[in-house]
Formats: C-alpha cells, structure tokens, sequence
C-alpha cells in the first residue's frame, strides 16, 4: 500500500496536515493503513478455491480477527450452507433466489476480503449484461444497474471497517449498499449494520447474500434520502461509491446530516480517477473531512482509492427553515 496524500480539509483551503489520521480526533482510526499492507480482492467460481493476490498474505496478519460463528448453531459462518441454517431461512433463500432469476442470470461465488470469504450472489456476466442494456438503447446511463458491480472501493472500505473495534449498541448504516458487501463484511466481523438501498432489484441481492452468509437477522432496507420520515442517527455512516452523480450533491450531504449522530462518523470510499469537488464543496459547509489515497490490487490491478473519514463542523452556518430544524432533532428532508 502506498499512503499517497494525507489532506485535511475544513473548508477554507486548510493546510495539510501530515501524520497519523486518528478518525478526525474520535475513537476510530485510519491508522490502520500501514506500507505494505495493501488490502487485495479476490473473487472465484463456486465450488473453486480463489486465487490469492500478493497483498492478501499481509492483510492476514494485520487482521488476526477469528472467522464469525453463528450464536445459535456455533458454525463458522463463512463456511455455512444454506442448507444448514434452518427450514425457514432456506424457503426465505430459495422464494428470493426466484424473484432474482426471472430477470437475472447469477451465480454464487466465493469473494476473499482479508482473512474472510464471503459467498457472493451476483450476475454472471456483468459487462456483458450492461452492454446488451446499452445497445437496446432507451436507457439512460443514470439508470444503469451500476449497484451489481463489486468496486474496488467496497473492498477497501469493507477491510477498514473490519478492523475497527466491535462496540456495543454502535449502529452502523451502509448507504447505497449495492449487494452488500461492505455491510455484509463489517456485520460478519461483529459489527451491527443496516443495510440500505434504493433500488428493490439492488435489495433482493443484499437479502439474498445476507442469508447466504448466516445473517439471518440483518436489517435491510430501502431508503430514499429524499424521504422526509424521521430515523434514530447512526453512529457511523458509510457507502463506496455514493457521489457519482453530481445532481445528487446536495441531497447526499442533506441526508448525511440527519442520518449521522452529533458525535459519529461518516467513511465514504470512491476511486481516485472520479472526481467530485462540488460534493466536496458542498459536504464542506457542514463537515470537515480526513483523505487517505490508497493503492488496491486486484489481482495484478492496481487501483488509487480514496478513503474519507468525515465528521460534523463544531459551528455550521445558521440557516432558516426545516432543513436546520430537521437535521436537529434526526428528522426532516
């Protein structure tokens, strides 16, 4: 891993601060990124053993975190059958696995995060589906169903959470979830997540891979940040690949400030190549934020992510209306 910027910034063009980036001053860390230890991906056919990147060796070693066991059966959960976990969960699996195949083709593979392997729900071909979408045409490419890809990013965020200390009643809310693998990942190191989307397509998968992985009792849900209802803030607020759309700017930062507790923590994930300074911009009149440019190699490719750690401004402008008001008690747009 190569640590290639260490910026903070405040809003007002602020220095650079070199050195550690202890989670904005809070109790989580981005220290954990250390030379050397770069997180690797893999992803292989069911049934096959993945290859193993170059990096993975390292992130074991880092991570020594014991594989999940399920409270009620005492099995490792990675290993876990969806056969093995109950008559109720396997009819639940099985009604999901229907409703995704009448529109998908998908397959089921082993996914190596650091130490772990999760069993992956996903469409077998993902260019290929995405290039048939494009060349029927009438599709804007808004519409493109860019949550069934696995980013770079999610695996990098996944292994940061990972490491992160387990604490007891934290809350943590994956927004833009995709098929869950960064929730899914953080959940099967003992964090308590809710999983989030918008799109009921993207949904069917998390529940789908939820299920494959022994997570039987995980919150997920469809969240539309534009929906005024009021919500308990998280703890900690996290999703890789959220800011792509720039019309969406300042409704991600409006959603981020009711959804995060006055005190938590926001990690957002994207690569190095999309940039989004009026998200930045925007994200700045309220929060200040902690990057960390981080080299992933998927197996031979190596790719530049950028890790942010954000939290609240100790004074934000004041505004008039429902907005300051909302964001004050948890609730409004």
């Amino acid at each position: 891993m190569r640590l290639a910027v260490e910026r903070f910034a405040s809003g007002g063009g602020g220095e650079p601060v070199r050195g550690n980036l202890r989670g904005c001053g809070r109790s989580l860390s981005l220290d954990c990124f250390k030379a050397g230890c770069a997180p690797g991906r893999c992803i292989g056919r069911e049934g096959t053993k993945p290859s193993l990147c170059a990096s993975d060796r390292h992130i074991g070693l880092q991570v020594g975190i014991p594989p999940p066991v399920s409270p009620a059966t005492g099995q490792v959960l990675c290993d876990l059958e969806p056969k093995q976990a109950g008559t109720e969960t396997v009819d639940e699996l099985d009604t999901l696995m229907d409703l995704i195949r009448q529109k998908y083709e998908v397959e089921v593979v082993p996914l190596r995060i650091g130490d772990r392997t999760l069993r992956l729900l996903q469409l077998t071909d993902f260019e290929a589906y995405i290039e048939r979408l494009v060349d029927s045409g009438g599709v804007d490419i808004m519409d493109l169903p860019f949550w069934a890809k696995v980013w770079d990013s999610s695996f990098l965020l996944a292994w940061f959470l990972g490491k992160q200390p387990v604490v007891p009643g934290r809350r943590l809310l994956e927004i833009g979830a995709g098929m869950g693998v960064v929730g899914l990942y953080a959940a099967l190191c003992g964090h308590r997540v809710t999983l989030s989307d918008i799109n009921e397509d993207a949904l069917l998968f998390a529940r789908a891979n939820a299920r494959l992985n022994g997570l039987t009792e995980m919150n997920i849900l469809k969240l539309d940040w534009n929906d005024p209802s009021p919500f308990e803030p998280y703890d900690i607020v996290f999703g890789s690949e959220v800011i792509y759309d720039r019309n969406s700017y300042p409704l991600l930062v409006r959603f981020l400030r009711r959804a995060v507790a006055p005190d938590g923590m926001i990690f957002l994930a994207k690569n190095q190549g999309l940039h989004a300074p009026r998200f930045f911009e925007e994200l700045t009149r309220y929060f200040e934020f902690k990057e960390k440019v981080q080299e992933v190699r998927s197996c031979g490719e190596a790719e530049k992510i950028c890790l942010y750690a954000i939290r609240r401004k100790q004074s934000v402008p004041e505004e008039s209306g429902v907005d300051s008001a909302a964001c004050a008690n948890g609730g409004g747009a």
